[in-house]
């Protein structure tokens, strides 16, 4: 074709040129668009470094504690359900009681009242003793969201744990048994 010829162009060659134009823009468009976005979601975080073994020695520590704790408040509760259901039976046998009582026998109402204040007295210890133990309960609680954040979310060597357990062992402390890795597994495991 030569250049200096007129170049007649119909109006279907300029919409195939407008659209290809407008295709070529877009997809250069989403490019640039969709890069960082793609490399932002193929950042991978940097996984916790590996617990040491005085670290995990500590962990387990720790986590010993926490069960000798958790133990001993299992057994607390377990007193003051005891105790509740007594001081119940109590209040029972005293409403009973004060329901036959004859108001004109001052020694019988003077021995009531004596029996009633010493229930009193029961009840009052036994709600500081349940104010302490659900201190003592959301202490534990927060003392164990602590030990998961240290320690839960750090992976250790499993050959660490098995030479800390073995350690135990030897110095006559409480072992609980291994996890179900392998014994010669030394993959990184959570806690």
């Amino acid at each position: 074709m030569r250049h200096d010829a007129p170049v007649h162009d119909t109006g279907s060659q300029r919409r195939r040129f407008l659209l290809a134009m407008t295709v070529r823009f877009s997809l250069c468009l989403a490019a640039c668009l969709a890069g960082p976005v793609l490399a932002q979601n193929l950042t991978l975080k940097k996984p916790p470094p590996l617990l040491s073994r005085a670290e995990l020695r500590q962990c387990m520590d720790r986590e010993d504690t926490l069960k000798q704790r958790a133990d001993a408040l299992e057994r607390m509760r377990e007193s003051g359900l005891a105790t509740s259901a007594e001081i119940g039976e109590s209040a029972r046998r005293l409403s009973e009681e004060l329901r036959r009582i004859d108001a004109t026998d001052v020694a019988a109402v003077d021995d009531y009242n004596r029996r009633a204040k010493a229930h009193d007295a029961v009840v009052e210890a036994s709600n500081k003793r349940a104010d302490a133990f659900n201190a003592a309960i959301q202490s534990l609680n927060t003392d164990n969201a602590d030990h998961l954040a240290a320690c839960a979310t750090r992976p250790y060597l499993q050959s660490d744990k098995k030479a800390l357990l073995e350690e135990r062992r030897k110095n006559g402390q409480a072992v609980t048994p291994p996890g179900k890795a392998p014994a010669g597994d030394r993959r990184a495991t959570s806690i």
